[in-house]
């Protein structure tokens, strides 16, 4: 790895590319919509999360996943819309290039525990791209998105011969901030076992 940058950006790009893509197939199910009437509620979601925005641009991870889970619980919509709604406004936001959606949108996945999504908030701070650059507060969520996506039942964003990326976006970030490197678990070793072993 010759530029930690460059290598979060390709991984940035690439996943905003997956997310579209799944937008799409979830839109295809979707009747009695235009795209601007899409494109209208999917803003309105992030209306909604403004605060917890905020929240993620200038503060701790957990500070900003409490505001998140505070603002989805006052709107009243159980998890299961919360995470398809998401889903889809993710991809619209991509699309449509509206900054302020897709940060919702990653922030309301991440908060229903869907903790893939949450390398998504990590690559909007480490990049500056809707916001603030701000690559010391992606560590955390690099570091949450790896753990939550190592466990069994997890939702994995990349397809799985593409899950390198994720470890080298935790070390570019690292690298670029200095931060310490997150002690390898047992699930980390486990993982390599089972690969050493096939």
């Amino acid at each position: 790895m010759t530029s930690p940058a460059q290598a979060i950006g390709e991984q940035f790009c690439m996943l905003r590319d997956i997310t579209i893509d799944q937008s799409e197939t979830l839109l295809s199910r979707i009747e009695g919509f235009t795209p601007q009437q899409i494109a209208d509620q999917c803003a309105g979601f992030a209306d909604h999360l403004a605060p917890a925005i905020s929240a993620a641009a200038g503060g701790e991870r957990d500070q900003a996943l409490r505001a998140t889970a505070a603002t989805l619980k006052e709107m009243g919509m159980p998890a299961e819309q919360i995470a398809g709604t998401a889903r889809i406004c993710l991809g619209v936001g991509y699309r449509t290039d509206n900054m302020p959606t897709a940060i919702a949108s990653a922030l309301a996945l991440s908060a229903v525990n869907l903790g893939a999504y949450e390398e998504m908030v990590g690559h909007h701070l480490a990049t500056g791209v809707g916001g603030n650059m701000r690559p010391d507060l992606a560590v955390a969520w690099y570091d949450k998105a790896y753990e939550a996506t190592q466990k069994a039942s997890a939702e994995p964003l990349r397809a799985p011969e593409d899950a390198e990326g994720q470890t080298l976006v935790v070390a570019a970030s690292h690298q670029m901030t200095g931060a310490a490197k997150p002690a390898l678990s047992l699930m980390d070793f486990g993982k390599a076992a089972e690969d050493a072993s096939r």
